[in-house]
């Protein structure tokens, strides 16, 4: 995805990432986890020149929860699977 750009390849990725990481450690910043999908070149560009939000990630119990799927709200949906579960 970033190697994609001129001028990154994964060395100075993986430094970038090390001495950023090493920052929010002694700076004592957590950071939460992000919820944009940048996984292809485009989605990034898109955010960069447009502020764009790329399709959210979900992972695949929430996306198979979805109410297009399932006919139902998710809360009913969670209802119903707290009902046929086995404790």
């Amino acid at each position: 995805m970033l190697c994609n750009l001129p001028g990154i390849n994964p060395v100075t990725i993986n430094q970038t990432i090390g001495e950023t990481r090493r920052l929010l450690h002694e700076k004592r910043i957590s950071v939460g986890q992000n919820t944009l999908d940048l996984s292809r070149s485009q989605n990034l560009r898109d955010w960069f020149d447009h502020g764009l939000a790329p399709v959210v990630f979900l992972p695949a119990s929430e996306a198979l929860a979805h109410p297009i799927l399932t006919g139902m709200s998710r809360q009913e949906f969670r209802t119903l699977v707290e009902k046929i579960s086995v404790a």
